[in-house]
């Protein structure tokens, strides 16, 4: 009655993981066995192959038996299933083709008899492979090979803790870009469309929303929570602890994972959502460099250097030049004197390293901003104290990583502010002493919902 009320053959399914190791283990002893004899003072232990290449046989037969027990579980990878199952079996035979040879039932000339052996020998590494695989996932035997090694073989993850996350945080979700990520690491070798252990798949959301074969893995339970949860927080040493190999979830991560759970698990939830605790915030910041605000485009984008004898010109024309930082090729340029259309056009040598440029009380017209409108990164303009007009603003539109924009002291007014709109990075908008007057704050708020528009 006891035997019917559980599931006896999975119950010896379980011990294939121990039998295995026996045919493995007498088919190379028998093998190395074989190649020693064949020198004459070792040709004694050729009375040993009929009984090695027998236990290997029945070895092989057990751990064949227990494995197809073993697959009804459920949550393999088929494909990596079909060749262990099938390779397993190709074993067993060539075992047993061994000892009918050895132990004179069957006849095999000598070199049959030693490519069937390296025959063996192969398939058996090749059977081992995909049981590997299907114990530890579809990467396991590279985890820790060279970097050349994983590009030769097709593995290119060489660093799986890579986060490639949006400029802006706007688009930054907890879900999407910091938990799966955690997941693709460390769960999904195991739990995925085409190896589901436990009927679990956290390779896509809608995976995980279906749960496994215990149920709702995120749904809050009276004894242990969310079992998700439940299980990547167990003693180490627990049976059911998750995951079984390689790093266990970090603090950080689980704090993330339960911050998700406890607020109803919102996919759609960005780092810049204001309703974020402080707690959160600091954590996403101190282990993923994020912020509520979005990173610089100087920080994100690397470009070529500018050459030096073009930069030495235009020194000697009057511009001071200096690198942003050390480890950058951008460039922040100023001038100090009055300027003329001529002069500002020799920038447009080094466009593309132009990020910061300071123009202000040079007597710079409208007119001449038509040579920065493909100064396609620069982040920050300083404009300011200079006649330009409305029309002038008109150059400055398609600047889209502009991040800051100082026309304090010119002649614009609120009109012209309309060809700004687009520039949906610009942080900073410093429009003091001009035509704009303060009672267009509001209106200016809708129109630069992420800037700071400054009129004093």
């Amino acid at each position: 009655m006891i035997l019917l009320q559980s599931d006896f053959g999975l119950f010896i399914g379980r011990f294939h993981a121990l039998i295995v190791h026996l045919p493995i283990g007498f088919l190379l002893l028998g093998s190395i066995f074989y190649l020693v004899s064949k020198r004459e003072k070792w040709h004694f232990l050729q009375k040993a192959l009929p009984l090695t290449f027998l236990l290997s046989t029945v070895g092989a037969i057990l751990a064949v038996t227990m494995g197809l027990l073993l697959a009804r579980e459920g949550g393999y990878g088929e494909q990596t299933l079909f060749w262990h199952r099938n390779l397993g079996i190709a074993t067993a035979l060539l075992s047993g083709i061994f000892y009918l040879h050895f132990s004179g039932r069957l006849k095999l000339p000598q070199p049959i008899t030693d490519w069937g052996l390296l025959a063996g020998f192969v398939v058996l590494s090749i059977t081992g492979h995909f049981g590997g695989q299907l114990t530890h996932g579809q990467d396991y035997l590279l985890d820790y090979a060279p970097a050349i090694v994983k590009k030769t073989l097709g593995n290119q993850n060489t660093n799986k803790q890579e986060f490639d996350f949006p400029m802006n945080p706007d688009s930054v979700f907890i879900y999407q870009h910091i938990i799966q990520s955690i997941f693709d690491e460390k769960c999904v070798n195991c739990h995925n469309a085409n190896q589901t252990r436990g009927g679990l798949n956290l390779a896509s959301t809608e995976g995980l929303l279906a749960g496994g074969d215990h149920g709702d893995i995120l749904e809050n339970k009276q004894e242990v929570g969310s079992l998700l949860l439940h299980r990547v927080t167990l003693a180490s040493n627990d049976a059911k602890f998750m995951p079984p190999k390689g790093l266990p979830l970090y603090y950080a991560e689980i704090r993330l994972l339960d911050y998700l759970i406890n607020q109803g698990y919102s996919f759609e939830q960005s780092i810049s959502d204001e309703n974020i605790p402080q707690e959160i915030r600091q954590l996403i910041k101190k282990n993923y460099g994020l912020t509520s605000q979005a990173r610089s485009f100087v920080e994100l984008k690397q470009v070529p250097a500018a050459d030096p004898e073009k930069i030495q010109s235009l020194i000697t024309a009057g511009f001071t030049i200096k690198k942003l930082s050390q480890n950058s090729n951008f460039l922040e340029v100023s001038y100090r004197d009055s300027m003329d259309c001529a002069q500002l056009k020799k920038l447009g040598s080094i466009q593309s390293q132009i990020s910061w440029l300071n123009l202000s009380q040079i007597g710079l017209s409208s007119d001449c901003l038509e040579h920065l409108k493909d100064f396609s990164n620069l982040t920050r303009l300083k404009i300011a104290y200079n006649p330009i007009d409305n029309e002038g603003l008109s150059f400055l539109k398609d600047l889209k990583h502009l991040e800051s924009l100082n026309l304090y002291g010119t002649l614009i007014d609120e009109s012209g502010l309309s060809y700004l709109e687009g520039l949906d990075r610009l942080q900073y908008l410093y429009l003091g002493q001009t035509k704009v007057d303060s009672s267009a704050m509001e209106q200016l708020k809708v129109k630069f919902p992420i800037a700071d528009v400054l009129l004093d």
